[in-house]
């Protein structure tokens, strides 16, 4: 259990370090064209 933001800061680099031990690329993909967000006029 976390009781400070110490802790917490602790935890999180732990889990940081251990996570990046073993680091898998992400490969985005996307396919619905027709729903992109698109920019609008600058104005």
């Amino acid at each position: 259990m976390l009781s400070s933001v110490k802790d917490l800061g602790r935890t999180l680099t732990r889990y940081f370090r251990q996570h990046n031990k073993k680091p898998t690329p992400i490969h985005w993909k996307y396919d619905d064209p027709p729903g992109r967000i698109r920019p609008g006029p600058f104005q």
